[in-house]
């Protein structure tokens, strides 16, 4: 893979060209830092557990084409990489650059941003951090739809009882997840309503 630039937070994301599908395009490395494996050590030990089930609840709902696509995994000697989908500006970035949408706009996107998170509710997984920063533009172009992706948080819903811990961002955390009393499905539910409001008036709830 030839890297071409990086940018991000606590995980960094590269624009990697693939050598041996040169006509295959371009994808994104999602790139974590993880103690060397010579240390064995619990820090170690509990950041691969968290990363690898990132990846099979990634692999169990990103069959839909509201999801950002998860190509291949490696893990390394103090790092771990994910291959998936290069796609364009996060919604967030989108809404820094023109400002306030218009109506028919959000309508649109809302809608876009719907239907990955009632796929993932299907499949009892809930994905804990919904907000306009997790959803992506599939290209630059303005009307391109969006995907969801990160799904760092996300976890499979118990047959019985509730979820426990407090998970996202809190401008749009429910107040159930804020109170740590227990949350399942209608915490996406109140992050979306978040995102929405956020998105017709660039304030929050």
């Amino acid at each position: 893979m030839d890297i071409t630039d990086a940018d991000g937070s606590n995980a960094k994301v590269y624009s990697v060209h693939l050598r041996d599908a040169p006509h295959d395009g371009t994808r994104a490395a999602k790139v974590i830092d993880i103690a060397p494996s010579d240390q064995a050590n619990k820090r170690r030990t509990r950041t691969l557990k968290g990363l690898l089930m990132e990846v099979d609840l990634w692999q169990l709902g990103g069959h839909h084409a509201g999801i950002v696509k998860l190509f291949e995994v490696f893990v390394g000697a103090n790092y771990f990489a994910a291959i998936m989908e290069e796609c364009g500006p996060s919604l967030l970035q989108r809404v820094h650059e023109i400002g306030r949408m218009k109506a028919a706009d959000v309508a649109r996107i809302l809608k876009q941003m719907l239907q990955p998170i009632c796929h993932l509710h299907d499949l009892q997984i809930v994905h804990r951090d919904i907000k306009p920063e997790n959803f992506l533009f599939e290209d630059a172009v303005d009307r391109s739809r969006v995907k969801l992706c990160d799904f760092g948080m996300a976890a499979k819903v118990p047959m019985r009882g509730l979820l426990r811990g407090r998970f996202g961002t809190l401008p749009y955390m429910s107040p159930e997840m804020v109170s740590r009393s227990g949350h399942s499905f209608a915490t996406d539910v109140w992050s979306f309503g978040a995102s929405a409001y956020f998105l017709l008036f660039q304030e929050f709830v």
